[in-house]
């Protein structure tokens, strides 16, 4: 019962993970982190995001979420780790690459 609860749950993130790329996921993570122009600094961890934002107010928890993150934890005012594992370095990876054009 609770292995099928568990999946239940687990369900609709597993679908999103599976179904796009990393090159997909990036730009919807940063548009659920308030967009680029709210992004200040981006920087990874082995299972994190590091995001500096101008606006802690316009992060998308649910969107992120939906998206694969386990969490999103606020170190600070403004900073903000996003939990993706470790996919966090190619998220990171293709999200500068956006952030840089």
């Amino acid at each position: 019962m609770f292995k099928f609860i568990k999946n239940l749950f687990n369900s609709e993130k597993e679908t999103v993970e599976l179904s796009l790329s990393v090159d997909e996921i990036a730009p919807k993570i940063i548009a659920a982190l308030g967009g680029a122009e709210n992004i200040e600094f981006l920087d990874f961890c082995l299972t994190r995001l590091r995001v500096q934002l101008k606006s802690k107010d316009k992060i998308d928890r649910k969107g992120l979420k939906a998206l694969g993150a386990a969490e999103v934890v606020q170190i600070v005012e403004n900073n903000v780790h996003v939990i993706f594992g470790t996919k966090s370095e190619s998220y990171a990876n293709a999200m500068n690459a956006i952030l840089k054009k």
